[in-house]
Order: structure tokens, then sequence, then C-alpha cells
């Protein structure tokens, strides 16, 4: 499962990476790729992939609490993800993930100086490949 927005734009990794991830992963591990977007989020990008867009909150959960892999943005979906143990890869850009971060999963959270565009395509596919998921 993949979550790609956030609440505001310095928290939010680049919408091409994220395609290229799910590219890879789908080349690699991960036959069945799902996106979620909220009501305002603009998903158009992610179509050749499936969407559940501002699905209710009951679907969303169990949708999340049945994922092998959560890779998303600091936002409400990864928190909940990781609440319910699935493994995350989480991008940190404007908070803090030592407040912040991703507990009670397997997790990777991802960092860099210059703020959440400065992680690199290389460093999520490494924390992924870190984390050992096959789905």
């Amino acid at each position: 499962m993949i979550h790609p927005f956030a609440s505001a734009a310095e928290k939010t990794w680049p919408a091409e990476r994220f395609l290229e991830l799910a590219r890879r992963l789908r080349e690699t591990c991960c036959s069945e790729l799902v996106f979620l977007a909220g009501p305002d989020d603009d998903s158009s990008a992610f179509s050749q992939y499936s969407v559940w867009r501002n699905a209710p909150l009951s679907d969303v959960k169990s949708l999340i609490s049945g994922a092998h892999l959560f890779i998303g943005n600091d936002s409400g979906p990864a928190h909940i993800a990781a609440a319910f143990g699935v493994p995350v890869v989480v991008l940190f850009g404007a908070s803090d993930p030592a407040i912040w971060g991703p507990w009670q999963s397997d997790s990777k959270v991802l960092t860099a100086p210059s703020g959440i565009r400065g992680i690199s395509l290389e460093d999520a596919v490494a924390a992924v490949d870190a984390l050992k998921v096959r789905a």
C-alpha cells in the first residue's frame, strides 16, 4: 500500500518518485499495489494502479490492517499502519520523526537534511529491501 499524499507540500515526496518506486516494487516483490488518496488529493498520476479515493475510514482501516507493507509520507494513514503492526516506510519532511515517527511495527524512517525532496529513490528502495517484505 502506498499513500503518496500529506497535509502540506513540505511533507510530500514527489509523485514521480512514488511512481518509480511502485514500478520497481511491482517488478521485485509486490504484485498488487494499492494507492490511497483522500477527497482533495489529485490521484491522476497513479491511475495505472488501484486507487482507493475518499473511502470510508472503516474501509481504509480494514485495507491497511491487511497490507503486507505501507509506504508513505508522514500522515494519518502511516500512523494507522504502524498501529496495526504493518511494516512501514515513512518519509519525513517538515516534522520531527523522533516525536512523530511510527511505533509498534517494523519501520524505516527516511529523512534528509534538505527536506523530503532530498530523500532519494534509492534510499526508499533500500528501506523496503531492509524490511524484507514479500507480498
